[in-house]
């Protein structure tokens, strides 16, 4: 009868098929294509714009790869013109350090509400996009 599972020598043989994987990054141009692409559905959805979190989203968006925090990180997207970034004050020269897209920074301070601030300034682009 035949097992279900493989056998150590099963395994090995696959294995040592397997080799190294490269492919080419994904370019500056593309992300900006894919933004491009999510402002024309925020439009289509009458939206005034889109948050990315630092999570896949935004580095499938911008590129940028920001670990998960306890304060809010991540980036505006408007219906049109460049992220918008959302950083503590104290994150903006690795901020700067990391970004692949330019775009303006919108800085909270460790007192202040950073959902304010986001909201703000989704709210003034609503209906007229926002760079």
């Amino acid at each position: 009868m035949m097992s279900l599972y493989p056998t150590a020598v099963d395994l090995d043989h696959a294995l040592s098929r397997f080799g190294p994987v490269s492919a080419a990054p994904v370019s500056d141009a593309e992300h900006q294509t894919r933004v491009v692409a999510l402002q024309e559905r925020i439009r289509q959805a009458g939206l005034a714009a889109v948050w990315l979190d630092a999570s896949s989203s935004l580095t499938y968006f911008t590129g940028l790869q920001l670990g998960q925090s306890e304060r809010i990180h991540g980036a505006l997207i408007t219906s049109d013109g460049p992220p918008v970034y959302v950083t503590p004050v104290f994150e903006e020269p690795k901020l700067n350090s990391l970004l692949r897209l330019p775009g303006p920074l919108l800085m909270w301070e460790e007192d202040e509400d950073p959902f304010v601030l986001i909201a703000h300034h989704a709210a003034g682009c609503a209906g007229r996009g926002c760079a």
